[in-house]
């Protein structure tokens, strides 16, 4: 069945239902933009004319699309098309992290008077599947795209994401985001993520020297996005957590020791082998200064060079956090060259399962998750300790930036909350 299916395989932005601009060329082409649409919307009545109240959900609409399909062509050459979700059950159940004014019936509307008016077209078809689903794409229509290179309203710079957006985000088994019930510890999450994001945006957050995107960045981020929110799991809270939205997340590692805040230096201090140190700490073993040493590197290996043991080990790294992630079987990493290692890959995931035995029942059961719930409530109270004295703290999942001078400060803190949650000091790594 997905042989039939158009090919999405390529590039795309997904659908930001909080974005805005501070560009006054590109809101201005938005404007333009969205009265174009409406205008032919509202030129189709001919007879009942619609509410108040629709006439202006269906105006935000049509300018949140343009938006987003104005962000996706200034943050590529050939203008990279937006997954957007036109299902009304997947509309309904997201609503928490909508705008009040993006009903299913506005957005909708919204989207058919864009089509309709020529200014959008649909680049590939959505479909879903038991195990495969994607959204549609879409993207401006080409004539309209030709007038945008014309124009100075091409920066990806000037987009960023409205600062009262959901900041806790829960999705369900297919990963989409759903809908729960608030309770004390949602309410102090985002309270938390109130005051670390305040924190953030009055910092000046720069790199050294400029940054080219798709050069310097892994994927499609906001530049000059810096509020953050968590994201939990499989429908519960005790899954994920981790923090996301920071553009300086999306930058490619030799990138990050460029970055200042404020204008000065930074360093990035990182927790080494933070799910197997926990799974250690946990049991009451002691934590080796590399939780992954256990390990053993193959004569083949030992005798090759430098590159080949850093590639051992992070194919350990990344083989070891599958098997905890994975709910079954497994498998080695997709760049897992066998020759240097001289092993196959089969033979690979077994022999990192045997150098921890005492981890064994872990393997495929999806405790992952769980430790990412564990870390990234690390991460929280560590930014929680600097955010109360005014304090910018970078996270990157289980690492932190932050001005060089903190350093000292930032390791005691670090291993101070870990210590408080299981008893002993983690291994620590100042990059």
């Amino acid at each position: 069945m997905i042989a039939g299916l158009e090919d999405q395989t390529g590039a795309s932005l997904a659908f930001e239902p909080c974005l805005e601009t501070r560009d006054v060329d590109i809101d201005r082409l938005a404007a333009d933009l969205t009265g174009t649409a409406f205008r032919h919307w509202v030129g189709g009545y001919t007879q009942r004319k619609p509410k108040a109240s629709m006439v202006a959900n269906v105006r935000c609409c049509l300018r949140l699309i343009v938006l987003n399909l104005l962000h996706a062509e200034s943050a590529g050459a050939a203008g990279l098309p937006v997954g957007i979700p036109t299902g009304k059950d997947r509309l309904y159940s997201e609503k928490r992290y909508h705008p009040a004014f993006m009903t299913a019936t506005a957005f909708l509307t919204a989207m058919k008077a864009l089509m309709e008016c020529g200014l959008m077209e649909r680049t590939a078809r959505g479909y879903h599947l038991p195990e495969h689903s994607q959204v549609g794409r879409y993207r401006l229509e080409v004539a309209v795209r030709r007038d945008i290179r014309r124009s100075r309203a091409n920066n990806t710079d000037c987009f960023h994401v409205h600062p009262d957006s959901e900041t806790i985000r829960l999705k369900d088994e297919s990963r989409r985001l759903t809908d729960y019930r608030e309770t004390a510890e949602t309410r102090r999450m985002r309270e938390n993520l109130s005051v670390i994001n305040s924190v953030l945006d009055t910092a000046d957050i720069s790199t050294a020297g400029p940054l080219c995107r798709g050069r310097d960045f892994e994927g499609e981020p906001l530049l000059g996005q810096r509020y953050l929110y968590r994201v939990f799991n499989n429908n519960s809270f005790g899954q994920g957590g981790r923090f996301y939205g920071g553009w300086w997340q999306c930058v490619r590692k030799h990138i990050r020791p460029l970055i200042l805040i404020n204008g000065l230096p930074t360093i990035e201090a990182d927790y080494r082998g933070l799910h197997p140190a926990i799974l250690f700490a946990e049991r009451g073993l002691e934590i080796p200064d590399d939780p992954y040493s256990p390990v053993p590197v193959p004569a083949s290996a030992a005798k090759g060079s430098a590159a080949v043991k850093k590639t051992w080990r992070a194919a350990v790294k990344e083989t070891f956090n599958a098997m905890l992630n994975a709910t079954g079987s497994t498998v080695a990493p997709e760049d897992f060259d066998t020759e240097p290692h001289g092993m196959t890959k089969a033979r690979f995931r077994q022999h990192v399962r045997d150098a921890f035995p005492m981890l064994t029942g872990e393997f495929g059961s999806g405790v992952g998750m769980r430790l990412q719930r564990a870390d990234s409530d690390l991460m929280e109270a560590v930014m929680m300790h600097f955010a109360d004295q005014g304090i910018p703290v970078l996270p990157v999942h289980d690492s932190a930036i932050i001005q060089r001078e903190h350093t000292d400060e930032l390791v005691a803190v670090m291993a101070g909350e870990f210590r408080k949650r299981y008893g002993q000091t983690p291994p620590i790594r100042i990059e």
